[in-house]
């Protein structure tokens, strides 16, 4: 893990200390392991983690690996070739990434500016933490595994990074777009847009002989378990209280934001 993305997960970590000693009410309740274990228990028995995880496993167990992985490239039925397979693969990662900087935009101030800013400003930093997390973890698979790449290529097949990346991506930016006031239809538009520009950058690994299956499987498993833990942990964590306090000095023209969790 590169200091980066540890210092981000400290300072998550941090500001839930911080919230037990300066809210005496929710001293007990903010942060401890009940908390946590429920977040991952959560992230678990997310079907977007357990199912290719399930996957990733019964190819491996079943040697179907490697034979999934010559059809799809001998036949390309998604695609069409595999230089088509790797070039879509790319354009649904980007897709995916940028869908889900644009679900960081929108704002509700019905609780107030300040409350939104702040609750803005939190999911911000513990996506980018998850989003640090998964590809730290997916650098040191790679490293440690050491699997060779289906086209003969770098020992760096598994897991996929293409579909890790674009799993917590669309992961987190439906996670988002579940948090506003969007109509439900316009949230199951969203939500399917998401899912099929993760699961096309998966396919598009596999038919491109970039990965096998389970390479990929595992990617998107890493990749729904953290997602979905960071946000249950640090977002929608119903013991969590927010605040914001902005004071304005008039004399030296500045102006002080504190944020309470």
């Amino acid at each position: 893990m590169s200091f980066r993305a540890f210092i981000i997960i400290f300072i998550c970590c941090l500001t839930q200390i911080i919230g037990c000693a300066t809210t005496s009410q929710k001293s007990n309740k903010i942060f401890n392991t009940h908390n946590f274990k429920n977040a991952a228990i959560d992230a678990l028995t997310q079907p977007s983690t357990w199912i290719p995880a399930a996957g990733a496993l019964t190819v491996a167990a079943t040697n179907t690996d490697k034979k999934i992985s010559d059809w799809a490239i001998e036949n390309s039925p998604v695609f069409g070739s595999q230089e088509k397979a790797e070039h879509a693969s790319d354009v649904l990662r980007e897709a995916s990434e940028m869908g889900f900087y644009g679900t960081m935009l929108p704002v509700s101030v019905s609780a107030g500016l300040g409350a939104a800013v702040s609750s803005k400003l939190i999911e911000s930093s513990v996506s980018i933490g998850a989003l640090n997390l998964v590809n730290e973890t997916t650098t040191y698979l790679k490293n440690t595994v050491r699997r060779q790449r289906p086209n003969g290529g770098a020992r760096a097949s598994f897991p996929s990074r293409h579909t890790s990346s674009a799993f917590a991506h669309s992961i987190l930016a439906k996670r988002n777009i579940a948090n506003t006031g969007l109509h439900h239809v316009g949230k199951t538009g969203f939500n399917v847009a998401f899912t099929a520009l993760s699961v096309g950058t998966a396919w598009g690994r596999v038919e491109g002989e970039a990965h096998y299956p389970s390479d990929v499987m595992a990617g998107a498993a890493l990749a729904s378990f953290v997602s979905h833990f960071f946000y249950n942990a640090f977002i929608d964590n119903p013991n969590q209280q927010i605040g914001v306090t902005v004071n304005s000095a008039e004399k030296s023209g500045s102006i002080g934001v504190k944020v309470q969790f």
